[in-house]
């Protein structure tokens, strides 16, 4: 380790900070409902596969960029005849030949952005339902 440390004195110095830690604030859960999203004037397809209060994934062979500002439409499996209607950004993508994360199909997770009190709650509600041992 001395030596590490006398050769490589920066990297010594950040391998001894601590890391910081990703906590996620809120509960994603599976979710499989259909998704109609808008990106570009185009509508396309696709299907969730978990949510959150703050967000979706969205399994779809569409590609999309990373950034890409969306319109989502799609409902709650315990409500499917309260339609959630939200923006969203698309914060990361999961491509077919060069995935980054494996145990997900190709798509994308959106942030939600400008989603409603109500739609909120109807997803805090949902969340709710679902056994926590199946909380991703």
């Amino acid at each position: 380790m001395n030596y590490y440390k006398k050769a490589y004195p920066e990297d010594y110095e950040r391998m001894l900070r601590p890391c910081p830690v990703s906590q996620r604030n809120v509960v994603r859960v599976p979710c499989r409902t259909p998704v109609v999203f808008e990106n570009g004037g185009q509508t396309i397809f696709g299907t969730s596969t978990d949510i959150s209060t703050g967000g979706i994934f969205v399994a779809s062979n569409e590609t999309i960029a990373e950034g890409a500002s969306v319109r989502l439409s799609f409902f709650l499996p315990n409500s499917p005849s309260n339609i959630i209607e939200t923006g969203g950004r698309v914060a990361w993508v999961n491509h077919r030949s060069l995935p980054r994360k494996l145990a997900f199909p190709s798509g994308f997770g959106v942030e939600f952005v400008g989603l409603h009190r109500k739609a909120i709650d109807a997803v805090q509600s949902f969340t709710r339902t679902i056994p926590e041992q199946a909380h991703a």
